[in-house]
């Protein structure tokens, strides 16, 4: 009779216990657990003192719980300021933190100016608080009428400074050269 008893109540007990084992995941647990992850998003972030913005369209972004830290896929990143023109990045992934306000880009990265200018590179930070793009990835910049091409380069947005750091060759249409 006693195993009987513990029978029932070892099988009540397995019963129970099977919906614990086998639980599945519900959108709810994976926010909790992993933050929240979203498709086709459009995320948008101002600068306080109406300086400067930033607008991310990316494929998948996912952020952490306390929403400080950002990944995404896939994207267009737009840098603009009120007084400069603004750059359209194109990339395969990136991070934000809230945090520091840097945006680090990885992954055949292809950038333009609104008035003309492009970088290509595969790596590249944006430091929002300080307002400038730099690397130190292999990077070639095309103007209207020239090319530089080097390793590393330093861009601050609002102050229009371009610096190639290293191994800088520079080639010059010559359409254009006067002499």
């Amino acid at each position: 009779m006693a195993l009987g008893i513990l029978l029932t109540v070892v099988g009540v007990y397995l019963i129970g216990a099977q919906d614990m084992l086998f639980h599945r995941p519900t959108l709810v647990d994976a926010v909790f657990k992993e933050g929240l992850k979203l498709r086709d998003i459009r995320y948008t972030q101002n600068d306080p003192e109406g300086d400067s913005k930033w607008t991310l369209d990316a494929e998948e972004v996912a952020f952490s719980k306390d929403r400080q830290f950002m990944s995404f896929n896939n994207f267009i990143l737009k840098l603009e300021t009120k007084e400069r023109p603004s750059i359209e990045l194109k990339g395969n992934r990136g991070e934000y933190n809230r945090n520091t306000g840097i945006i680090n880009l990885w992954g055949n990265l292809k950038g333009q100016t609104n008035n003309g200018y492009k970088i290509i590179t595969d790596h590249m930070i944006y430091k929002n608080k300080e307002g400038y793009l730099t690397s130190e990835a292999p990077v070639k910049i095309i103007g209207p009428f020239f090319s530089v091409e080097g390793l590393g380069f330093y861009f601050h947005i609002e102050k229009r400074s371009l610096r190639i750091k290293t191994r800088v060759t520079t080639s010059i249409d010559k359409g254009t050269l006067i002499l």
